[in-house]
């Protein structure tokens, strides 16, 4: 994959209902506020998913990979903020990196392997190479 540097940047409260029993974040609220940002990101560049489906004729940027290592615990009312850098792009995928932080500390890094599926016949769905235009809404 190769890589073309950007961030962007968005916050998130952690609400008691993120958490735990232990009063911590439960792990897969973690894959929310990643997928959630990279929607906010969508639509900091003027679009979301049904405007990918329109303007690229898909449906949408289902995850194939996603990965997380978790540094240290989010509570509630703490400010998670999650910065996105990437993304790296292959032939039919692409790679989106997170880092959460609380204040000075990491939370969490992970990433999203996505790709852009298209319908096809019985249902099934098929990766297509993301186009100029694609990548475009990634540029700074």
């Amino acid at each position: 994959m190769t890589s073309m540097p950007r961030e962007f940047a968005t916050e998130f409260e952690i609400a008691w209902a993120d958490c735990d029993p232990a009063g911590i974040v439960f792990y897969p609220h973690f894959f929310r506020f990643m997928d959630t940002a990279f929607q906010r990101l969508l639509a900091a560049k003027g679009t979301c998913q049904a405007g990918l489906q329109a303007a690229f004729g898909v449906v949408g940027t289902p995850i194939v990979e996603a990965n997380a290592r978790f540094r240290s615990p989010a509570r509630p009312l703490d400010r998670l903020a999650i910065s996105i850098s990437g993304p790296a792009w292959s032939a039919r995928t692409f790679r989106v990196d997170y880092v959460a932080r609380i204040g000075a500390g990491v939370a969490f890094e992970g990433y999203e392997v996505r790709v852009l599926a298209r319908a096809e016949a019985a249902g099934r769905l098929a990766t297509i190479a993301p186009p100029s235009a694609f990548k475009d809404l990634f540029t700074l």
